[in-house]
């Protein structure tokens, strides 16, 4: 298997993993909480993916589709707004989904931070 394949296994175990804990811990509220972080993270880090690479494009080949980049640049500045409209949604589900709406967040950036060192070129490639 491809090293790509293993990291989306990877990433849906965890996710999974996070899902079934977050339900021991509160049940479906807790459940709710985490796959509005999970989702909402996951959104961001698409985001900055596709900020990366308008960039890296622009370097490389010194044009991009307006239309491309403009789609890049508002979902990259989407994500603020995204948060604090899922933060809300995740107070009105009740406790404990806010903390588990943060701890989804938080796992999707600690994995992100996690595939980056672990890459060969030390993650800036």
């Amino acid at each position: 298997m491809k090293r790509t394949g293993k990291l989306w296994v990877f990433l849906a175990a965890a996710g999974l993993a996070a899902l079934i804990a977050s339900y021991v811990y509160g049940q479906s509220k807790a459940v709710e909480g985490m796959a509005l972080g999970l989702a909402s993270a996951a959104f961001g880090v698409f985001a900055l993916k596709m900020v990366i690479g308008l960039l890296g494009d622009a370097v490389g080949r010194g044009a991009t589709s307006p239309f491309g980049a403009t789609v890049s640049i508002l979902a990259f500045f989407a994500k603020i707004p995204l948060y604090i409209v899922v933060w809300r949604v995740s107070q009105k589900i009740g406790d404990p989904a806010p903390g588990c709406f943060l701890t989804g967040v938080i796992l999707v950036y600690s994995l992100l931070v996690a595939w980056a060192s672990t890459r060969k070129d030390g993650g800036y490639a």
